[in-house]
Parts: structure tokens; sequence; C-alpha cells
């Protein structure tokens, strides 16, 4: 920091004999530190949030009675798996889309024997694939999907999926369920404390537990945006089909100025309140 002060400081003479009185402020002075700054005006465009590649998902849960791993009519006919299907095969079919990862994970409820649980969540695995197999025959798309994309989870307690939707429930003594589930961390344990709580496990057996009996399908796709050539061509054509960022990066990739002029000002018009699109007019203006 650039400071000053006003100081008064006096000197004495006595023949040769010269003494300095220390120096009295009498006042502030100025602040200029401004000055030390370079003066190099320029004008700044703004960025875009540009992103070629954005994560989608699609995701369906197939339920099942307890101690059971067959898929029911009335499950294949839910809207749930309807729209999941429907959605697969338009993403596999969508050429700016690439569908990245498969994933079936199958689950058993966190009663009864663990061993059992075991078998039961394989065979819910099993059966899930079976039955999202038989959709891609339905689809003619079995032997387009790459059988590498799958990836396949067994959780034979789902002590976790069981914990959140108590969390949300209105379940009698939920709070004293989920203190034994922070006590104990023995599965045959937490099951005996629980159902010792025998008012509140009737609850769990008809809103928690048969939720948890599941295997869920997941489809992981990349929606991919147009290429550098794709918004180039577009945004000298006709830059009114263009979202906001498509046409501010559509902006930043030409390097004629009245093009990239033309680019912003569909911006700036299109979305009046963005002020990256009326800035990015200026910082054109004032180049030209």
């Amino acid at each position: 920091m650039k400071v000053s002060d006003l100081e008064v400081r006096v000197k004495g003479t006595v023949k040769t004999t010269v003494v300095d009185f220390p120096a009295i402020k009498i006042g502030d002075g100025v602040i200029a530190t401004e000055f030390l700054v370079v003066k190099d005006p320029r004008p700044i465009s703004m960025k875009d949030n540009f992103v070629r590649i954005t994560p989608e998902s699609y995701e369906a849960d197939i339920k099942y009675l307890i101690n059971k791993a067959d898929v029911r009519p009335t499950e294949v006919k839910k809207d749930e798996l309807k729209n999941f299907n429907t959605s697969f095969v338009e993403a596999k079919n969508d050429s700016t889309k690439q569908i990245k990862e498969i994933v079936i994970s199958a689950y058993a409820s966190p009663d009864g024997e663990l061993e059992l649980n075991e078998k039961l969540a394989e065979k819910r695995k099993e059966s899930a694939n079976k039955y999202f197999t038989s959709e891609l025959k339905k689809s003619k798309l079995v032997d387009e999907v790459d059988e590498n994309i799958f990836k396949y989870l067994t959780t034979p307690e789902d002590w976790e999926g069981f914990k959140t939707l108590l969390e949300k429930s209105d379940v009698r003594d939920k709070e004293l369920i989920l203190r034994v589930l922070s006590m104990y961390n023995d599965p045959a344990v937490r099951e005996k404390e629980i159902k010792n709580i025998s008012a509140a496990f009737e609850e769990l057996k008809t809103k928690i537990l048969p939720e948890l009996r599941r295997s869920k399908l997941t489809v992981n796709v990349d929606v991919v945006g147009k290429s550098d050539e794709q918004l180039t061509a577009i945004g000298t054509s006709t830059p009114d089909s263009l979202n906001l960022e498509e046409l501010l990066y559509a902006g930043s990739l030409v390097s004629d100025l009245n093009q990239k002029l033309n680019i912003y000002q569909t911006a700036a018009k299109k979305y009046p309140d963005c002020v990256r699109a009326k800035n990015n007019v200026g910082y054109v203006l004032i180049k030209t």
C-alpha cells in the first residue's frame, strides 16, 4: 500500500551544532495505492458453462414376495418398469446417447437367516437379469448391448435401505429402533432386539420390509452434446436453434467478429436476462 502523512519536522542549529527534533504528525495524507496499478483497460468476455457430456440415469424396482425370487406378472405390468424399458430403448436408438453401464442390484430384507438371504439375493439377481434380457430380445437389442457393461450386485441384508425407509416413516418407536441400529453391528443381535419391540415389528412387516425385497435396474447414460464443428456451423447459420450455453460457447469458437457478434446478439435477444450475453455483445463491439 502507498500512503502518506502530513508532518512537522524541526531542525535546531547553534553555530555548527545541528539537532533534528522528532517529527510531529499533524494530519493524514493520501492513499495512492491505485497509482501502482498498470493502466491497461480492455474488454473482457464472459465464459460459457457449456458441458458436452452430461450423465443421465433410468431406474426401476422389481418387488418380490417374502422368500420368493420370481418376477410376478403384476410387477411386469407396472408403469415404472414400462417407462424404464421405453427409456432404455429410446436411449439405445438415440445417436446422442451412449449407454455406459447397466447395473442389476438385488436385495433381501434384513429378517431371517443370513444364509437364506444370501441365496435369495442371488436368485433375485438372476431373475431380474432374466427379465431384462427378455425385454432386450423383445426390442431386438440383445445382440447390440455389450455384455461388459453389465454390473451385478447383491445385498443379502439391506440394513442401509431399512434405516433410510425407517427414518422417513411414521412407524411407532422408530427412534428406539434407530437406536438399536446404532448400538449393535451384529445383524443377528439387531434382528433379535427389533423383534422384541413387538408392536413396532408388526408395522415393520407391512410398511418397511416388503419394500426391501427387490431388485433395482439402473441404466447409466452419457448424453453427448454437439461437437465444435456442429456448433460452429449452426452458430453461423441458424443460431436461434441453440440454447444459451451452446450460443455462448459457439461465440467463443468463431474468429470472425461479425459472426461472433451475430451469435452473441442472438443470445442476448433470446435470453434478455443473461448478463453474459449482453457483456459479450459489448466486448465484440469494442473489438471491432
